[in-house]
């Protein structure tokens, strides 16, 4: 069975945004995770004093009263052996921070566009990130719940995009079918 719930999520340093496969259209379209926040939501967590977090919007609110549980660009870290983060008397390596992060956006998308599972995701990833950080980030996806996922280096990413607006450019005729080759012109 082809898989039909199909997203993208460019995890930012600052700022992720998901899109999903429209399959009758045959076309990626952004996914509007909160209509306040437009097509991207912060990349924040906020940790409070017992241990619970909150993610996005929301922890950004809270981190702006609270700066002791709050923290962004963990995703920087992911892959490199850093002192844990401590928020407020707990303690969070990259990873787990990102993965409690990205089991969120997942739920999230889950509930709010895809009213199912994801059953394929693509993250696009910094073309400099080592080997060890795109481990790191294939680990915490996985203990997100992304059960199937693959990594795109997000000039490759922005490229494919590229294409996809301007067919003409490439020789195509409007065609617009997921991971089609570009052929020269």
């Amino acid at each position: 069975m082809e898989p039909t719930r199909i997203i993208g999520i460019d995890f930012g340093t600052h700022k992720t945004l998901v899109a999903r496969w429209d399959a009758e259209r045959r076309h990626p379209e952004m996914v509007r995770l909160r209509p306040a926040s437009g097509d991207d939501m912060p990349t924040f967590v906020h940790v409070d004093a017992h241990g619970g977090m909150s993610f996005g919007d929301e922890a950004g609110r809270l981190g702006a009263v609270d700066s002791a549980g709050f923290k962004c660009a963990f995703k920087r870290d992911l892959g490199h052996d850093g002192s844990p983060y401590l928020l407020h008397a707990h303690e969070f390596s990259a990873r787990q921070l990102s993965t409690a992060y990205l089991r969120w956006l997942r739920q999230l998308v889950e509930g709010e566009s895809l009213h199912g599972p994801v059953d394929h995701v693509v993250f696009t990833v910094p073309a400099g990130w080592q080997q060890t950080s795109r481990e790191e980030l294939r680990i915490a996806a996985a203990e997100a719940g992304y059960n199937s996922l693959d990594l795109l280096d997000e000039p490759v990413s922005a490229g494919i995009a590229f294409m996809r607006s301007r067919p003409e450019l490439f020789g195509r005729k409007g065609r617009s079918s997921f991971g089609t080759g570009c052929r020269n012109p």
